[in-house]
């Protein structure tokens, strides 16, 4: 479920590399534990690729040097607010969330911290409300003929888009594509 945005970025950057990771690795599955993980793993790679392309000399870290936590306030001491502003408070929450789904099996407060990154990095915005709107049951459809239970499935299944597990992708999707665009523009 790529946002049209992050799609149409790829498509006019050409990143071939970030592309087959991000629609690869990043599926929107049940496992929002993996989806988390896997996110993090992208968003963190491409903080330090940022935080190379800012050093003189950009050997002298390797990525094992720094945690995530120091690599965000590095990424943040050298770009400051050449970066759009809720990027850094949706990074820090984005490490408490891969924390609490990596050291903890069923963390019980997980949902939490799913809500606290959601409402820090997902754009509440009238364009994403229509795309969840549109995506209305994930774009499937039912025939005329399709049973009374077949029926409540699927509304149950689209009710749920307005949870905070479907809008998790959404906000995930927003800070790759955020790191990305600097990248790229950095690139040229």
């Amino acid at each position: 479920m790529l946002s049209e945005s992050l799609r149409n970025f790829f498509r006019e950057s050409q990143q071939l590399e970030y592309f087959e990771k991000v629609f690869i690795s990043l599926i929107p599955s049940i496992d929002s534990t993996l989806y988390i993980l896997n996110s993090h793993l992208i968003v963190e790679e491409l903080v330090f690729k940022l935080i190379q392309k800012a050093l003189r000399v950009p050997d002298a870290i390797s990525s094992t040097d720094l945690n995530y936590q120091k690599k965000c306030f590095l990424l943040k001491g050298l770009y400051g607010d050449e970066l759009v502003e809720w990027l850094y408070p949706a990074l820090a929450s984005l490490g408490a969330l891969r924390n609490k789904c990596a050291h903890v099996l069923d963390h019980p407060k997980l949902d939490e911290a799913v809500a606290s990154f959601v409402r820090i990095a997902y754009d509440r915005s009238a364009e994403n409300e229509a795309l969840l709107l549109k995506k209305r049951g994930k774009g499937y459809s039912l025939s005329a003929t399709a049973s009374d239970k077949e029926v409540q499935i699927l509304e149950r299944f689209s009710q749920k888009q307005h949870d905070l597990y479907f809008r998790l992708p959404l906000a995930c999707e927003r800070i790759i594509e955020c790191l990305l665009k600097k990248w790229h523009c950095m690139q040229m």
